[in-house]
């Protein structure tokens, strides 16, 4: 089973908006989702911010660490360069 804990948001290039978190609590960042956040609507109160209806993806490199936690075969899941993993048993 893999653990994802502490996570962050990152914003930054090239990569575009991520959506960070440390694996079985180790201290490195790994992206997780691929953040799509073109159609989003902001709600502000106060000091909270609230971001309705992102989309996102997840990275090909977390779904081949799912893949392996669950011990399905290599190529169970459909990967598109770029994309992440698009479907699975």
């Amino acid at each position: 089973m893999v653990r994802f804990t502490d996570f962050d948001i990152s914003l930054g290039a090239p990569a575009g908006p991520q959506l960070l978190a440390s694996l079985n609590g180790g201290p490195e960042k790994v992206a997780i989702l691929n953040l799509d956040l073109a159609g989003v609507t902001l709600a502000v109160d106060g000091r909270a911010i609230t971001v309705l209806a992102p989309r996102s993806q997840r990275t090909v490199a977390v779904s081949a660490l799912q893949r392996a936690s669950r011990g399905y075969p290599r190529g169970a899941f459909c990967e598109t360069p770029g994309a992440g993993a698009t479907s699975g048993p």
